[in-house]
């Protein structure tokens, strides 16, 4: 795997205010720990960093004052709305040890649960896994040409690549093919107004007195004279 080499400054002020004072000048911050060496807060120019993550980099190679350091990037934090860096942690590595890093999921084939009908839902989108840092995969395949409607990939039907273990839960679910959830029925409106309608030409029970409308006209007999 290629290293990305370039040359970050040391920053000696932190805080909210200093950090969005180096944003502005082109660079991004950040720290560099581990191997039990000391904490470094770096300033790293942010046009080189953000091509790196553009081709998927791995490792940088850093020159920090005259002093050599290679790291992995363990976290990116962003701002409020998702959009920007604004702190990077770096981890110290050896290219002879073995490191435990996320690599992203790429989901490859088509699966027939879904020309069925099915929806596709992928629930780990990175897989935790080990190996030594120059063999670090850009993304891990999972093939889901065989994946039928209410199938699932865990993680041990995975192929991991050569020198690659995997450094999770073997039981958990990579993606699955669930059914679409059944659409409400329409309420039988038809249904309703014709029971309104038959009850409105219903005609009254025996002892009950009929409706206004229902009355006889008063002063009038059965066969439509005048009473005397």
């Amino acid at each position: 795997m290629e290293m990305l080499q370039l040359e970050a400054k040391k920053r000696d002020k932190v805080g909210k205010t200093a950090t969005m004072q180096l944003r502005q000048d082109g660079f991004l911050p950040g720290v560099l720990y581990g191997h039990g060496a000391e904490n470094l807060h770096l300033a790293l120019p942010e046009a080189e960093m953000m091509a790196f993550f553009r081709q998927r980099g791995r490792i940088l190679d850093l020159q920090v004052e005259g002093q050599n350091e290679r790291a992995i990037v363990k976290d990116i934090q962003y701002d409020a709305m998702g959009n920007e860096i604004i702190h990077l942690d770096l981890l110290r590595i050896r290219l002879d040890e073995v490191i435990s890093v996320s690599v992203p999921v790429k989901i490859v084939g088509t699966a027939p649960g879904v020309e069925e009908g099915g929806i596709q839902e992928v629930l780990r989108n990175e897989i935790q896994v080990k190996c030594l840092p120059t063999v670090i995969p850009a993304a891990i395949e999972v093939d889901v040409s065989e994946l039928g409607v209410q199938q699932a990939l865990h993680l041990s039907d995975v192929t991991l690549p050569e020198g690659v273990e995997l450094d999770d839960e073997p039981e958990y679910t990579v993606v699955s093919i669930v059914l679409k959830a059944a659409e409400p029925e329409p309420e039988a409106e038809v249904a309703e107004e014709g029971e309104e309608g038959a009850a409105e030409g219903e005609e009254p029970k025996e002892g009950e007195e009929p409706a206004e409308g229902d009355k006889p006209d008063a002063g009038k007999d059965d066969k439509g004279g005048k009473s005397e």
